[in-house]
């Protein structure tokens, strides 16, 4: 970190609600940086979106989906992470950002925290299938066999978002190039999970219901959606993606104590030797 090294522990507790006030201020305030920051991603997003469409996905297919849809939120994850931690003076967003190495980092620990979601919900789909052709209320005793056939994947399930919300730092550690990795995020969020998951539903449920009603309203009564509503609902990902990254970064500067590296400034001038006597 920009300090001899990241502390052992947290340095303080988080303050849920102060940071909600302040990550909400952040993205409204700060729109047109957070549409050129979403441009690209956004329009990565829909056309994975459209892949996705006609027809039900296996499994295995939707995963294969999910991953590819990490690319466009790793452009945008490492752009709004800089842009919170350091500013508009040092990172303002591009529409076209270069591919760096924290890009790498960023995007190769998203995958992991994919899997450690998508291996257990994969188990819960698979012990669901024995449901898929049954029509009205399934036997009871298909249904008890169905339920503790999930129940392990489930405890697995939430497991597995434990650990996310303890690993959560690593994200915008990477995105400023910090030298920091899960070990010392699990630390620093020792005590913090439920603050963590306390505030980002707080910013997240107000967008995804918003975003669930404008949906339903654009698709009328077909069910399926169509442009206008695979638009609106990409446009409310990236906002509530905006409003959660501001929060996850803003909880890693307090909870850790991160001060941004000042920028180099230009070489001074050059030392000449005094003439001899």
């Amino acid at each position: 970190m920009s300090q001899p090294g990241p502390p052992q522990d947290a340095v303080s507790k988080l303050p849920v609600f102060q940071t909600v006030a302040e990550a909400n201020a952040l993205v409204f305030g700060n729109l047109p940086s957070l549409a050129k920051a979403a441009a690209l991603p956004f329009a990565l997003s829909l056309g994975i979106g459209f892949m996705a469409q006609g027809g039900s996905l296996s499994p295995a297919w939707g995963l294969l989906l999910s991953l590819l849809g990490l690319v466009p939120e790793t452009y945008f994850g490492v752009a709004w992470h800089r842009f919170v931690l350091l500013g508009p003076s040092r990172a303002a967003p591009t529409s076209l950002p270069p591919l760096a190495p924290r890009h790498w980092r960023f995007l190769g620990y998203a995958a992991v925290m994919l899997m450690i979601t998508g291996l257990p919900y994969l188990g819960m789909v698979t012990a669901m299938q024995p449901l898929g052709g049954i029509e009205g209320q399934p036997p009871p005793e298909l249904a008890a066999e169905v339920f503790s056939n999930m129940l392990p994947y489930l405890l697995l399930m939430i497991i597995a978002f434990v650990l996310i919300l303890r690993f959560y730092f690593v994200f915008p550690a990477v995105a400023v190039d910090e030298r920091y990795g899960l070990a010392e995020s699990w630390r620093h969020t020792r005590g913090q999970a439920l603050r963590l998951l306390l505030g980002q539903l707080i910013l997240i449920l107000p967008v995804t219901i918003l975003a669930y009603l404008i949906a339903a309203l654009l698709m009328g009564g077909s069910g399926q959606p169509g442009l206008a509503a695979r638009i609106a609902t990409t446009l409310f990902f990236y906002l509530g993606m905006g409003l959660a990254f501001a929060f996850v970064s803003l909880a890693f500067r307090k909870c850790t104590g991160w001060i941004p590296e000042e920028p180099a400034g230009p070489p001074g001038p050059a030392q000449t030797a005094e003439p001899e006597a």
